[in-house]
This record gives structure tokens, C-alpha cells and sequence, in this order.
């Protein structure tokens, strides 16, 4: 053989062992098993391995499986301008994504914050603008006249021109300029209360549907674990039914059971992609996009008293601050239509220029100085009817606001409620979960030991499964409902789920 073809072959012989092992297959990630709790709080039960087989053929003890937290990928980049980017911009994270990464993506692509802000800079110009309409005011007025027939100048044509600059300033006219300036600086206050009362609200539906994504990866992970150990309990029936200790029936519902626990896998799946996407659609990113998530449902004691929620409530909410400054815009109001049975008083200067000539070589030149007072002193009763209207919006101002108090408390007692009740069934489902566990480890030996059947482990394994998902269900409904309670309450809380403990 020649030099490059010994090259060849020996190159191809170098490779063998790179591409035998690109053949391999992955190896088998392990289950993960539940979210931890944190120290102080309820913890979560662990779920008990597969039953496992021992060298005679005796199923074994069940051990715990190790957690490991879920993850998957994500990156974001983002703008934090006024306008948020499009959808297809904002699709990656720099490193892996926590509850304060949703929070932070969410609040700058919000579209309807983003429409709040646009409205607080409108009003802020039309503010500056209305404080700007009681400083004085200067213009320039020039024309030119031509006489075009004049008997005293037996027809000929004449030409004369005028230039004035004027300086005028308002130096009273019943508060009506004043009025109508604090007018719109009550309007920028309540345009920047719309932004805040708009910050909490999103905070709560990112907050809902982060706390619904672990409860859906938690759901997913156990169907995981449940499918498992449905899988080894029908290898234990065979195994017991080829030694004749058990009928075929045992093994028969064994597989059924399997076949119902790989369509629960299949729905605890879709529900966490609904999950992943509807926690995207709250950050403006493609509903597909990967999540690479880390977090917890940690619980936390409920942090308000209902005395301590109404007060907090009736003084910190925006939206209801927002209804009582409607009650000072309409008293602004009410003077602004009560200045037009006042004088006005004006004064004005003027500084003009008459010529003959475009040149003004020869003009004449004078400045003039006018105070006027202006006094529509009758209008038939139709500045009055403004005022009565006036008055009769500004009562059913306060009207609203009393009623708006009223939902807001009410709107606060059902929040505390409701995470009153959440938090008692967190700790009965607590002891619910230990105690199906120890019940599932009992059914277990006692299958072994064939004092049980198998219908006995599956009913136990049923009720496992089911116990640690109510569990799981509640804590994060209790979240949910702390996070709700803080909108109720108008506190603007961002990575945590309650007030401070001096509260």
C-alpha cells in the first residue's frame, strides 16, 4: 500500500473507539423526588422508593430517593425602555431562573404598565403646560395697510405699516388658571397610584402562576415516581405468581393499574407545559420558550392579623386613594366654574412701531400700558347650573369612595379567609401525608409477608399519591392566597410574601 492509504486506514482505526462510544446510551437520570421545605415550616414527606428485591427473592424495605431539583434552559434578554420589545426578543435568561427573574421580566414587558406610563407623561405635560398658562405671555403682531382711494389725496395710494409686541399677564381671575394647574397635578398623582396599583397587580399573577409551575413540576415528578413504583409492584406480582403464591388476577390488576399510572404521567406533563407557557405569556416571551426554574414552595406563617390587614388596607391602597383624590379634583373643579361669576383682571403692555415706509425711516414709535377688568356679571344662570353640577358630582364622588371602602374591606376579609383556611388545611394534610406514608410502608410488608393482597398495596399507593398532591396543591393555594392578600391589603411586596414582622 502506498503512504496515504496507510494514513487512511490507521486515522479510521483511531476513530473506532470515539464513534463505539457515541453509540452508548445516556445513562438514566434518578427520580427526582419532592421540594424540600424550609426549617420551621411543614415538611414535605418523602416519597417512598419502588419495592425493591432481595438476593432470595423477597421484595425489600423502601428507601428514599434523593432530591434533585428540576431544571431546564433559559435566557432572556430584554430592554428596559418605555416601550417593552417584541415577544421574540425577550426569550433568554443569563443564568438559571428564580421567582425574582419572573418578577423583573414581567414588570418591564408588562404592556399595561407600560400603557400607565405613557398616560403619567401625559399628564405631566398637560400639568406643566397648565402652570405654564399663569406666567405672562408675550406675542408680536406686524401687518401693512394700503389705502387704496382717499378723496383727500385725490386718489393716490398710500402705505403704512405696524409692528406691536405685546406682554400680557392675568393678574386675577378668581383661581381658575390656579384651579385648573392643581387639577392636573392631582391627575399625575393619580396617574402615577394607576402605576403602582398596576405593579401589584402583575406582581400577584406572576406570583399565582410561579407558585401553579412548582405545583405542576411537583404533580409531573410524582406520576414519575408513582408510575415506578406501580412498575415494580407488578414485577413483585409476577415474580410471586410464577411461584404459585399468587393468583394471575393479582398480576392482571397490577398491569392495569400501570397503564392508568402512565396516563396520569401523561396529563401531570401537559398540565406543566400550560403551566411553563402561562408563566412565558406573563413575561411576553414565545409560550414554547424553555424554563430553566429553581425554586421552592416554601411556606411561611400567614404574616397579618384581619385588624392589621383592614388598617393597612384603608390606607395603603392606591385604587382607593385614587377614589378620594377624585373627591379634591372635584372641589378644583367646583372653583374653576365658580371663577366665571369673578372679574378677571389683566395687564397688558404694548411697544408698536408706525411708518410709512417698509423701512419704518420714518415711523413713530409709543409703548402703551392697560390694565382691564373684565366682570360677566350676567349670563342668564348658567355659570350657577355649572356650580350646582358641579356640586352634585363632587357628593356622588364621596359617594363612591364610601362604597369603594366598603368593597375593599370586604374584598380584604375574604382574602384573609381565605388564606386563614389555606393555612389550617396545609397542616392537616401535613399529618394526612404521614400517615398515608407509614400506611403505604405497612401494605407493603404485609404483602410481602402475604398477610395482604395486592389490591391492598395499590389502594395504599392510590392514596398516597393522592394525599401528597393535596398537599402539595394546598401549600401552593396558600401561597397564592398570601400573595392575593398582599394585592387586597395594597402591599407592593416583591420577593417576599408578607409584610415585615413588625406589622
Amino acid at each position: 500500500m502506498n503512504a496515504p492509504v496507510l494514513r487512511t486506514l490507521g486515522l479510521a482505526v483511531l476513530m473506532l473507539p470515539v464513534l463505539a462510544r457515541a453509540g452508548d446510551e445516556p445513562p438514566v437520570p434518578p427520580l427526582p423526588a419532592p421540594l424540600a421545605r424550609e426549617e420551621g415550616g411543614p415538611a414535605m414527606a418523602p416519597s417512598p422508593a419502588p419495592l425493591a428485591r432481595t438476593e432470595e427473592g423477597q421484595p425489600a424495605e423502601p428507601a428514599i430517593a434523593p432530591a434533585v431539583p428540576a431544571t431546564e434552559k433559559l435566557r432572556w434578554m430584554g430592554d428596559a425602555s418605555l416601550h417593552p420589545p417584541p415577544m421574540e426578543v425577550a426569550t433568554r435568561l443569563p443564568r438559571q431562573f428564580t421567582l425574582k427573574d419572573a418578577l423583573v421580566i414581567a414588570l418591564r414587558e408588562n404592556l399595561t404598565l407600560a400603557t400607565r406610563k405613557t398616560s403619567l407623561v401625559s399628564a405631566e405635560k398637560t400639568r406643566d403646560s397648565a402652570f405654564k398658562d399663569m406666567l405672562p405671555s408675550f406675542s408680536v403682531t406686524t401687518y401693512r395697510a394700503d389705502v387704496l382711494f382717499n378723496e383727500s389725496l385725490t386718489g393716490a395710494r398710500a402705505e403704512t405699516y405696524n409692528t406691536t409686541l405685546t406682554a400680557s399677564q392675568t393678574l386675577y381671575n378668581g383661581q381658575a388658571l390656579f384651579g385648573a394647574w392643581k387639577k392636573d397635578q392631582l391627575a399625575v398623582r393619580q396617574a402615577e397610584l394607576d402605576i403602582i396599583r398596576q405593579k401589584q397587580s402583575t406582581i400577584q399573577e406572576v406570583k399565582a402562576a410561579w407558585f401553579s409551575l412548582l405545583e405542576a413540576d411537583h404533580r409531573y415528578r410524582e406520576a414519575q415516581e408513582s408510575l415506578e413504583r406501580l412498575r415494580q409492584h407488578e414485577r413483585n406480582a409476577q415474580a410471586f405468581y410464577a411461584e404459585g403464591r399468587y393468583w394471575r388476577n393479582e398480576v392482571l390488576q397490577a398491569q392495569v393499574e400501570v397503564a392508568r399510572g402512565e396516563q396520569r404521567l401523561v396529563e401531570a406533563d401537559n398540565t406543566l407545559k400550560l403551566a411553563k407557557s402561562t408563566l412565558n405569556r406573563l413575561m411576553r416571551r414565545p409560550l414554547d420558550a424553555p424554563l430553566d426554574f429553581q425554586g421552592e414552595l416554601a411556606w411561611e406563617k400567614l404574616p397579618w392579623t384581619l385588624e392589621a390587614a383592614f388598617a393597612h388596607a384603608r390606607s395603603h391602597r392606591p385604587d382607593l386613594e385614587n377614589t378620594r383624590l377624585d373627591q379634591e379634583v372635584g372641589d378644583w373643579s367646583r372653583k374653576v366654574a365658580k371663577a366665571d361669576m369673578l372679574p378677571e383682571v389683566t395687564l397688558k403692555g404694548d411697544y408698536s412701531m408706525d411708518g410709512t415706509q417698509g423701512a419704518y425711516q420714518e415711523n413713530d414709535t409709543k409703548f402703551t400700558a392697560t390694565v382691564t377688568l373684565t366682570w360677566p356679571f350676567w349670563s342668564w344662570g348658567g355659570t350657577r347650573d355649572l356650580v350646582e353640577a358641579q356640586d352634585a358630582t363632587n357628593q356622588g364622588y364621596a359617594l363612591t369612595y364610601a362604597d369603594e371602602l366598603d368593597s375593599v374591606m370586604l374584598e380584604v376579609q375574604k382574602a384573609y379567609l381565605k388564606a386563614d383556611e389555606a393555612e389550617r388545611k396545609v397542616h392537616v394534610l401535613k399529618k394526612a401525608l404521614e400517615q398515608s406514608l407509614e400506611n403505604f410502608r405497612v401494605n407493603q410488608v404485609r404483602y410481602r409477608e402475604q398477610l395482604g393482597t395486592a389490591a391492598d398495596v395499590l389502594d395504599a399507593q392510590d392514596l398516597l399519591t393522592q394525599t401528597r398532591n393535596d398537599y402539595i396543591s394546598s401549600l401552593a393555594a396558600y401561597l397564592t392566597a398570601l400573595a392575593t392578600l398582599d394585592l387586597a391589603t395594597g402591599l407592593e411586596v416583591f420577593d417576599r410574601f408578607g409584610p415585615q414582622s413588625d406589622q
